[in-house]
């Protein structure tokens, strides 16, 4: 009974109760994000708090080996947001966090984007959630019951508005209430006037955030019908009348209709790429943001026209008809020109990029036709292996967390600024987005004024010619000159060298401090 005890008490203080938890979560939060920018504090806070969810899991034999890949995405990214310091990283690495709570909220989901949807529903029940554990379990000797206390909030919500509708319309009570206002702000509030209104925020947020991940929330119900879902399609044996079976064979006809026909009218598209995008482009001046644009949106139209048309013919019999060959192969056929089409649209975005340089939007295409491949491939296994359309959204969820998560290995600011001014005299230089790149970008930023005018020179007149106009008036308004930019570039060196010294070790990131350290150095 003593070791039992003794047991009991050591557990209780390796792993305290759920409140205890999130009180240290929200110090911890408020002691590293208070009046700071994110930095390594984010990897620290993260790896701790990671670490009492994945102690947690083990200790209540909820941990499964389905874990350890979100786990892995959470803390490359995690440490992604150190190495590179961009909005991306950021943004990708609390995407995949909140991933991670879903699917260890419920351990009986396989699939990420049913996690996803999970971990919504979390960060409204977690709170809920808290509450109800503690009167289950009895501890508060107040029996704190805050469902009861929840029903005066919309009573005082409204004697707070009649108040204000009665000191509006009758000046004696106004002054009545004025004078109930003073005597508590002077006797009872006094207490709260040197309190920041920011760091009570930043105690809220971090509470709200402990809260939705340490505390696990079972209120999810799709769970059960996610784990008893399969990959593979099942066929259903029932017995079939003529009519139905003549329905049936009108459908496959239709579908081979359709999938030949709209064959032909991709075909002819993607021919006519091949002319004029693949073997006839021929660079004049022109703006290609038109000419990169249209055939992204075309894509994407006809990208999600072929899965809804697949999901809607490939469901059910269809798959195991004996006589679907060549249905089979219109598909396919159809597919593998869809994918040919999305070369069609890179060949585009890299003549984009040869002469109007790289920048964001431009990576991001890239990046979404390397997702439309493993969607395109997806589908074609869908078809050829008779797979569902769970399987589908499963594996593409992965795939999209996946390639979004190597992004993030990646400083494209950097990338963007070593590329645009080593093409400069080939390539377009937008000074206006070079002079807005991160901070981490800096060091590479900064141009001879000498080589800037040259390209500036060079370019306007390119655009001038492809416009028939000598004036370089209509430019000179829509772009920066090499003058303004090297002010900018210097006004904001200075900024960041003050701004850099002044940081708390928390706010250090690799990016910035590199880029502290080759602004520091050039200038001796």
């Amino acid at each position: 009974m003593v070791l039992i005890s003794f047991n009991l008490k050591l557990n209780q203080l390796i792993m305290p109760n759920k409140h205890i938890q999130v009180l240290l979560a929200t110090i911890l939060f408020t002691l590293f994000f208070y009046e700071k920018s994110l930095g390594i504090n984010v990897l620290l806070y993260e790896v701790i708090i990671l670490t009492m969810i994945v102690f947690q899991a083990v200790k209540t034999n909820l941990w499964s080996k389905h874990f350890l890949l979100p786990l892995a995405l959470v803390l490359f990214t995690s440490i992604m947001t150190v190495v590179h310091h961009s909005t991306l990283s950021y943004v990708i690495n609390f995407m995949t966090f909140f991933l991670f709570i879903g699917l260890i909220n419920n351990t009986k989901i396989k699939s990420w984007w049913i996690a996803i949807s999970a971990s919504f529903v979390a960060s409204f029940a977690s709170i809920q959630e808290l509450f109800e554990q503690e009167e289950e379990t009895n501890r508060s000797k107040l029996k704190f019951n805050w469902r009861k206390w929840s029903m005066f909030v919309l009573p005082i919500g409204i004697i707070i508005l009649f108040l204000i509708f009665y000191s509006g319309s009758n000046p004696a009570f106004d002054r009545l209430i004025s004078k109930i206002g003073t005597f508590l702000n002077d006797n009872i509030f006094f207490v709260f006037k040197n309190v920041k209104l920011s760091i009570v925020l930043t105690i809220l947020l971090g509470w709200v955030t402990s809260v939705f991940l340490l505390v696990r929330s079972s209120y999810f119900q799709g769970q059960e019908k996610d784990a008893k879902a399969s990959d593979d399609l099942v066929r259903k044996k029932s017995g079939h009348s003529i009519f139905k079976n003549l329905g049936f064979k009108y459908h496959y006809q239709s579908a081979v209709f359709l999938f030949a026909s709209l064959n032909l009218i991709l075909l002819t598209l993607n021919y006519l790429d091949v002319v004029h995008v693949w073997f006839g482009f021929e660079f004049e001046g022109q703006f290609l943001k038109d000419f990169v644009h249209e055939g992204t949106y075309f894509l994407i139209l006809s990208i999600l026209i072929s899965v809804s048309l697949v999901l809607f013919y490939f469901k059910g019999s269809i798959n195991f008809y004996s006589k679907n060959k060549w249905l089979k192969r219109l598909a396919v056929i159809w597919l593998a020109q869809n994918l040919f089409l999305s070369i069609s649209v890179a060949i585009r975005t890299i003549y984009y990029v040869q002469y109007y340089s790289l920048a964001h939007g431009r990576i991001a295409v890239f990046i979404f036709l390397i997702l439309v491949a493993i969607g395109i491939v997806t589908v074609y296994i869908k078809v050829a292996y008779r797979k569902t359309s769970y399987y589908l959204f499963r594996v593409n969820t992965i795939s999209f967390m996946l390639v979004l998560s190597i992004t993030t290995a990646f400083n494209w600011d950097k990338i963007i600024a070593k590329y645009n001014f080593k093409n400069a005299e080939v390539s377009f230089l937008h000074l206006n987005f070079m002079a807005n790149l991160s901070d981490s970008a800096l060091p590479y930023l900064e141009q001879d004024i000498e080589l800037l005018e040259k390209v500036d020179q060079s370019q306007l007149q390119k655009l001038s010619k492809s416009y028939g106009s000598s004036s370089f008036e209509p430019f000179r308004k829509l772009y920066m000159n090499p003058d303004n930019y090297v002010s900018h570039i210097k006004k904001r060196k200075v900024i960041f060298v003050r701004k850099w010294k002044n940081k708390s070790w928390l706010e250090w990131n690799w990016a910035e401090a590199e880029a502290y350290e080759m602004i520091k150095n050039k200038k001796r």
